[in-house]
């Protein structure tokens, strides 16, 4: 079965970045998903991004920017995998 993939736009000394890491810790408790962190500095769409860190893209769209909201992400994940399913 596929599940949503969950990036995370980050950037060294990111502060709220690092807290983006730990609500996806969180998250992957109550919801199933696969998760990668992104250096921007190294990601091909550092122009569009790198002024909103930190990113979080479900399946390479948007979610969250500047502020990470774990009810968005859980929400987002939750369609994707929903979406999925369906015949």
């Amino acid at each position: 079965m596929r599940v949503a993939h969950v990036t995370l736009l980050t950037r060294p000394g990111c502060e709220a970045c690092n807290l983006g890491k730990f609500i996806l810790r969180r998250l992957k408790h109550h919801v199933t998903f696969t998760a990668s962190v992104a250096n921007i500095l190294q990601h091909q769409q550092y122009m569009i991004y790198n002024d909103r860190l930190p990113v979080i893209l479900v399946e390479a769209v948007p979610v969250c920017e500047r502020k990470i909201v774990e009810r968005d992400i859980r929400e987002a994940v939750i369609r994707f995998n929903q979406s999925v399913l369906q015949p």
